[in-house]
């Protein structure tokens, strides 16, 4: 190695969601926290202001909420934006057994009728089947925990604001001195990162956590593959006419489409009932549900979401006390659906300025 390399013990590519967990559960276990680490983030939030909630959220299971906790960044999310569910409802189009879908029967030990799954927290003896936080505010509460941990003198971590821009392997071939490997910190088999502000830094580890078109990937070298499933996804922050405390998806003959409560954040004294949702489909109704005025979206949302009969519901599926004369496009043009249509229902009721992507 090079002087002017500094040596640390991991350097962690990417600073995400993933990426910063990684260094917040390094320096928060009593095994590794005597580490030094370098987080290589190009962007890192500001931690001044509590950002804004953001459209991109994400589904925490039990376990994570766990693993969360253990490192101390659950209790950073704040409670106003954090939303629980206690079941979820997985189905197809459309159901048409009549009768309540969740009637406990022999022949069907969860309850859930032929072409539905019904995930129930009470199976596993637990409170909550899972909670949905906004990518945001979970990367704004990881990295609180780490620069805690910083100003409290507990880690040796180096946060470098820029991307990489080569890595040296050094020699790959030559042959590793296990005594040197423990004792020589600026051996010249270590990898040395490259940045574009012109810094470097050498690391023990490498951990690339820099997302889908990593950089590390491609400059190590790495085989992958990748196929297109020719399908785009449309998120949403939507307006419930009652709230929720259930996760719902739905397969259609175009791709699912998740319906997952959300907090209010509390940025009002009256809490609206708000879901994300998550519509996957093809490339062409992607863009042109993103492109339709709020109207004609809601009543799409809702056409997709509507079984042939209200009855047939999944339990706990708000139902419409009419149906609403909004503009539709249906079958026509660039939106596809199944074969059979549904009636609309008022289950969405208004998409919140700028909450649409």
């Amino acid at each position: 190695m090079n002087p002017g390399h500094d040596p640390v013990d991991v350097a962690v590519v990417g600073g995400g969601l993933v990426g910063s967990a990684t260094v917040a559960a390094i320096l928060s276990n009593p095994l590794s926290r005597g580490l030094s680490v370098a987080l290589i983030e190009p962007n890192p939030p500001s931690l001044q202001n509590l950002p804004p909630m953001s459209l991109r959220t994400s589904t925490i299971t039990p376990s994570s909420k766990d693993f969360l906790q253990d490192i101390s960044v659950w209790p950073i999310v704040p409670v106003s934006r954090i939303a629980s569910f206690q079941d979820m409802v997985v189905w197809d189009c459309p159901l048409k057994s009549p009768g309540n879908l969740f009637a406990d029967t022999n022949s069907h030990p969860t309850g859930a009728l032929a072409g539905a799954l019904h995930f129930d927290s009470r199976m596993n003896n637990a409170s909550e089947l899972g909670y949905v936080v906004d990518n945001d505010t979970l990367r704004f509460a990881i990295y609180s925990r780490i620069q805690e941990l910083q100003q409290n003198c507990q880690s040796d971590l180096k946060i470098l604001p820029s991307a990489i821009r080569d890595i040296d392997f050094g020699d790959r071939n030559a042959d590793i001195d296990a005594h040197h490997e423990q004792d020589d910190m600026c051996s010249t088999k270590w990898p040395v990162i490259h940045m574009d502000n012109g810094q470097s830094v050498a690391a023990r580890l490498l951990i690339a956590c820099d997302g889908a078109r990593s950089r590390v990937r491609t400059l190590c070298g790495f085989d992958w593959f990748q196929s297109s499933y020719s399908q785009s996804a449309v998120v949403a922050t939507v307006k419930l006419n009652e709230p929720i405390c259930t996760a719902y998806q739905r397969f259609l003959s175009t791709g699912p489409l998740a319906v997952l409560p959300m907090a209010s954040g509390g940025e009002s004294d009256v809490a609206e009932p708000l879901a994300n949702i998550v519509w996957t489909t093809t490339p062409t109704e992607a863009r042109a549900l993103n492109a339709a005025d709020d109207s004609v979206f809601i009543n799409e949302l809702n056409l997709a979401l509507a079984e042939n009969e209200e009855e047939n519901l999944p339990r706990g599926f708000p139902k419409s006390r009419r149906r609403p004369s909004g503009p539709t496009v249906g079958d026509r043009g660039p939106f596809v659906r199944c074969a059979k249509r549904f009636p609309l229902t008022t289950l969405v009721t208004k998409v919140p300025i700028g909450t649409r992507a």
